[in-house]
């Protein structure tokens, strides 16, 4: 198939690159064709998946490029280097401007690929961790593939809210490098599809022999263990036992771990009641013949066929896990039950049974609930929003960091020999170290230890506290800091990709939390060692006013801007200008911007 060359023209524009990467063509189908019914009309798509059918996506309307590449599910360290290297070679062939990954091996291929490959914007969803419940050496690793897939990318999606809190506590993502688009889900649930069907119910019944007064417990997805599948067959062999007469099970799905013969033994005294239906393209239907959903997982990244249930207007009882627990309001639209107990779920199985209305009043709410939080028009319309800000937010870039590259190396041999005589200054007047570390946030907020030659002491009062910066600046700091020389070790952190030459200067990690939405956007470019702020004021105007500069910079930067603001900067140096604020040495501490606080 013949490659783009550069993306098409809409209205005169350069449209963007999207490249969607997939291990199979089913994730695709299920999980982003409705999100690229949008995204077509201004972007220009493709899609790398393994699939046999490469017209599969034209068939529904979606013009998209399809490139077919095999990316095994499972470890196999052979295939998976020729995937990387196949991926890679696409990628620096296609010059897409966005990779965005779903699935776990599919992930850490295409991130580490487009990371090696320079794609501007790299996005991954998770939707579960494989690692979750493991122990040991293969947690570890598992974990570490995630954390090197992170790395790799510039953007996290998480596909639900208590994933991401987990991610979080785990130590994988940040809280200022991930998001979760709307209220969670892949792609949210079609109202219009999934909805109640008597017609359904009936025939299904009468097809598998249950009665239309008889509860009916649906599982639907992937038979094996991490589904929980033996924790359902236990929960409903104690139903059974208790008397229950007119229940019944129903497993739809594929049977992938040969789960059958095993959850017939263990519900030996009922198999009569135990349906298998194998996989199904019309899950609807069996929903509309259920009177509960069961989803009893161990890991689950989001609950979705939880809430494609509930918009159906069936309940559901699943277990108290992060995916899960974003999905059903305990108690209203169904209920939660402890992770591994099947005596648990077996007591929130028998209330259904107890009281034969009950499913029928967490229905409705259940319906509510999902179609208000979930809708797939309002996921869409999120992901759409989502990537017509990270297309504004993408600018040529590989020029810029050439420039960075090439004048951090001129600078740093034509500055070398001033540079040994200041920390040679600075080793004589304050001792050592020489430097100034601090891990600052730089792109997408992610931390970087930023170096500066020391201007001050470390003085403390008798009860172990840092004097005011007045009382610890010497006066060789003062005179390296008026004519910026301090800063000068930065271009060692611009050689090395954590800094830029122009943009937002990098500020404390302590002052992330404080950002209002707007303010957070300065975190949308590389920081710099010097900015629009900087020549427009820097430490002689408040904090508001350097923020909206430092966002202005981010909306309107070029290349010629940059070397306005370099110019300006050197300028600003000679006529040693906006040092300092008002009775500061330098900036006095950033608490919240007024407008953050009257928001709260």
């Amino acid at each position: 198939m013949k490659p783009h060359v550069a993306g098409d023209k809409a209205d005169g524009k350069t449209r963007k690159k999207i490249c969607f990467v997939a291990t199979l063509e089913m994730s695709v189908a299920a999980f982003l064709v409705d999100h690229m019914e949008l995204l077509q009309d201004d972007f220009d798509l493709c899609v790398v998946c393994s699939t046999d059918n490469p017209g599969f996506l034209e068939a529904r309307g979606i013009k998209a490029r399809i490139i077919s590449l095999a990316i095994p599910r499972n470890v196999s360290p052979a295939n998976d280097v020729k995937a990387l290297f196949a991926l890679f070679r696409i990628f620096r062939e296609e010059r897409f401007d966005i990779v965005h990954s779903i699935m776990p091996k599919s992930g850490l291929l295409a991130m580490t690929a487009a990371f090696a490959a320079r794609v501007p914007a790299r996005v991954h969803t998770f939707t579960g961790q494989v690692w979750k419940n493991l122990k040991g050496l293969k947690r570890f690793v598992f974990k570490t593939m995630d954390r090197v897939l992170v790395a790799c990318a510039t953007d996290i999606l998480v596909d639900s809210p208590s994933q991401r809190e987990f991610l979080i506590a785990e130590g994988v993502v940040g809280r200022d490098g991930s998001a979760v688009i709307a209220n969670g889900s892949m792609c949210g649930v079609d109202a219009r599809r999934f909805r109640f069907d008597d017609g359904a119910r009936s025939a299904i019944r009468q097809g598998l022999g249950i009665g239309l007064g008889e509860t009916v417990f649906l599982f639907l997805g992937r038979l094996n263990r991490d589904k929980g599948i033996f924790d359902l067959a236990r929960a409903f062999a104690g139903v059974c036992a208790a008397g229950d007469a007119g229940a019944h099970l129903v497993l739809a799905g594929p049977d992938e771990e040969n789960m059958k013969e095993k959850v017939l033994d263990i519900c030996a005294r009922c198999t009569n009641r135990v349906h298998f239906t194998g996989p199904t393209d019309t899950p609807e239907r069996l929903m509309s013949a259920a009177d509960v959903l069961c989803l009893p997982s161990y890991r689950e990244g989001f609950g979705l066929v939880v809430i494609e249930g509930a918009a159906v207007g069936i309940p559901s009882i699943g277990s108290r896990i992060y995916g899960i627990v974003d999905a059903i309001e305990d108690g209203v639209t169904g209920f939660l039950f402890e992770m591994g107990s099947h005596h648990d779920l077996m007591l929130k199985m028998r209330k259904f049974i107890e009281d034969p209305s009950l499913a029928g009043r967490m229905g409705e709410p259940a319906r509510a609930f999902a179609l208000a939080m979930f809708s797939r028009e309002k996921v869409t319309a999120a992901m759409l929003e989502y990537y017509r800000v990270l297309g504004r937010r993408l600018r040529p870039s590989f020029g810029k960091r050439a420039f960075d590259i090439l004048l951090s190396l001129v600078g740093i041999v034509i500055l070398g020999i001033p540079m040994l005589a200041i920390a040679l200054i600075v080793y004589m007047s304050m001792g050592s170290p020489v430097l100034f570390r601090q891990i600052r946030p730089g792109y997408r907020g992610r931390p970087f230890s930023i170096m500066k030659f020391r201007t001050m002491k470390e003085d403390r009062d008798v009860a172990g506290n840092l004097l005011p910066d007045g009382q610890r600046l010497t006066a060789a700091g003062r005179a390296i800091r008026a004519l910026s020389l301090d800063e000068l070790p930065q271009l060692f952190n611009v050689l090395m990709g954590d800094l830029s030459f122009v943009g937002p200067r990098p500020l404390l990690t302590q002052y992330m939390p404080l950002y209002d939405e707007h303010q957070g956007r300065r975190h949308d470019v590389r920081p710099g060692i010097t900015g629009w702020a900087q020549v427009n004021g820097r430490n002689a105007i408040s904090w508001e006013e350097k923020f909206d500069l430092d966002v202005w910079y981010v909306d309107h930067r070029s290349f010629s801007l940059d070397l306005r603001i370099l110019w300006l900067t050197i300028v600003n140096v000679v006529k040693r200008q906006g040092i300092s604020a008002e009775g500061f040495e330098t900036m006095p501490e950033f608490r919240g911007s007024g407008r953050q606080r009257n928001r709260e």
